[in-house]
């Protein structure tokens, strides 16, 4: 009896997985065609008419509305932005007023300082896991295929007495073996690398830092993987073009990078390690400046994002306080040039001025970062930062010196702190700046 429901559950499973693949090779073909935007606004009618009706605190802004496929985008813009303060100053007036027995619960990461405790469901098809086919899928994966992922999970202390550093799960759509960077070491990679040589992944995905400390374990020890790799995508952590191809040199395969939250708001996929391209089918995505305006073309502002997937908390025109430069929009889906960091990742200069992080790191091409194996940088003071650097092969005085002159050019004195290691998040991300001023 236990054998045969186990069955009926593997069948069910692989449907659902047929039919989530039918609906990405849907899109992916929609995404070929000239009327995207049409699809999108669609998208965007149905959701707006489902608040109006289920979420108190939208209802009440959307009265007496008459919400069509051609004066979405006005009613849209019509609307006040959403942030986490005014969430959580609203509470459950924001919520849907539908039935809350299946309603999960999630928590942001907090990476602005503010974490954010709010429900979650999906629609009848799940956007989430449809991207992420659509994502798999662009690099060539089959159902046979086997996912591994580099995050922040929690290994038991058995597993890890036993050098397992991983923990299992399912396939599709986050990987069937997430190893977790919360371990690595120099002491501990090399059973990453042996059990990742048994394993034999298609597709890796994860954190660019924990992906990043692999690749340079495996150059620097000269291992040799007997996998072949049909894409790596990096994730939840800002990331530099050097790093996207120092990663493609080392496992000899495409890398694509995701942009995304907790709050499933946009799903956005770059494939040249710059530029992003954000789904129209997972949500309506805004640029705006700090006066609320939407930016022009070239122009830097704010990530402002409007949701499709959860209908127990409408996330819509949310603040994500992430900074980009807005490459404009083509047939409904809008073109980040960059993705500047958080509204919180700048360094105050001596004139007081705001320089964001990856306008002035990651969007270069530093030489020193070849001889870094990792590095943080803290600021107390104006003008000031503190750099902690894990020495890579052959650093010397000329590599510090590089990054003295480089800050030098925006008016920021540089001091210096080696040391073995960077502390990581209890979620096993790397918070790359420390910030403890504010302007």
């Amino acid at each position: 009896m236990k054998l045969l429901q186990k069955l009926r559950e593997k069948n069910r499973a692989l449907k659902r997985l047929r039919d989530i693949r039918k609906i990405a090779l849907r899109y992916l073909h929609i995404l070929r065609k000239k009327n995207i935007e049409q699809e999108q606004r669609k998208l965007l009618t149905d959701y707006l008419l489902y608040v109006q009706k289920h979420s108190p605190y939208y209802r009440k802004l959307l009265f007496d509305k008459n919400i069509t496929i051609n004066n979405c985008v006005d009613v849209i813009n019509s609307l006040p932005f959403c942030t986490k303060e005014l969430i959580r100053k609203k509470g459950e007036t924001m919520y849907a007023d539908i039935v809350r027995d299946d309603w999960g619960w999630l928590n942001t990461g907090g990476s602005t300082g503010e974490p954010l405790h709010f429900p979650v469901k999906s629609a009848n098809i799940d956007l989430e896991q449809i991207h992420q086919m659509m994502l798999y899928l662009d690099m060539g994966w089959s159902f046979e295929d086997l996912i591994v992922s580099i995050d922040g999970s929690v290994v038991d202390d058995d597993a890890r007495l036993q050098n397992i550093f991983y923990v299992e799960g399912k396939n599709f759509p986050y990987g069937k073996y997430s190893f977790s960077t919360l371990y690595m070491s120099n002491d501990t990679l090399p059973y990453y690398v042996k059990d990742l040589n048994i394993i034999k992944p298609s597709v890796l995905r994860g954190y660019p830092s924990g992906v990043m400390r692999l690749a340079k374990y495996i150059i620097d020890n000269k291992c040799n993987l007997s996998f072949n790799l049909k894409g790596i995508y990096l994730t939840s952590e800002a990331f530099s073009e050097d790093d996207s191809a120092f990663v493609q040199k080392v496992f000899r395969c495409k890398v694509y990078g995701q942009y995304g939250h907790t709050e499933a708001s946009v799903f956005a996929i770059s494939k040249d390690g710059s530029s992003y391209f954000c789904s129209p089918f997972y949500g309506f995505t805004e640029v705006v400046d700090k006066h609320g305006n939407h930016v022009k073309l070239g122009e830097v502002g704010e990530v402002v994002v409007t949701g499709f997937l959860n209908v127990a908390m409408p996330f819509i025109r949310y603040k994500t306080g992430d900074m980009a430069e807005y490459g404009g929009v083509k047939n409904g889906i809008v073109r980040l040039n960059s993705l500047c960091g958080r509204t919180v990742d700048y360094i105050i200069n001596k004139c007081n001025q705001k320089i964001y992080l990856i306008g002035l790191i990651f969007g270069g091409h530093i030489k020193a970062l070849n001889h870094i194996n990792d590095w943080q940088i803290e600021q107390c003071e104006v003008g000031e930062i503190l750099i902690r650097i894990v020495k890579g092969m052959d650093y010397d005085e000329q590599i510090s010196q590089e990054l003295v002159l480089l800050f030098k050019e925006y008016s920021i004195d540089v001091s210096f702190l080696f040391v073995s290691s960077i502390p990581i998040t209890n979620r096993g991300k790397r918070k790359f700046m420390i910030q403890h001023l504010c302007i």
